[in-house]
């Protein structure tokens, strides 16, 4: 049986703490990078910092993710989430 190809992985994205509106203007361009590979898996990574309230970066990973679900159609199983 013959070996499977190494992963590649690439940075899509990286934003810091900026409005919803903008967010979901990068959530739209990473949607896009998904749905051109049907065998692609994104990652949402959130860190909210040491000043955040508790919770907040997986709000905003929750929210990610949802947006991403409820407009692009990007199923569950595509994406993964990691919170700091």
């Amino acid at each position: 049986m013959p070996a499977s190809p190494p992963t590649t992985l690439r940075k899509i994205d990286e934003y810091g703490n900026i409005t919803f509106a903008d967010e979901k203007a990068r959530l739209d361009n990473f949607a896009i990078e998904l749905q051109r590979d049907a065998e692609s898996m994104g990652h949402i990574i959130a860190y909210s910092g040491r000043l955040a309230c508790p919770g907040e970066a997986q709000a905003r990973a929750v929210r990610a993710k949802k947006y991403l679900m409820e407009k692009h159609g990007i199923t569950d199983r595509c994406i993964d989430s990691l919170t700091f």
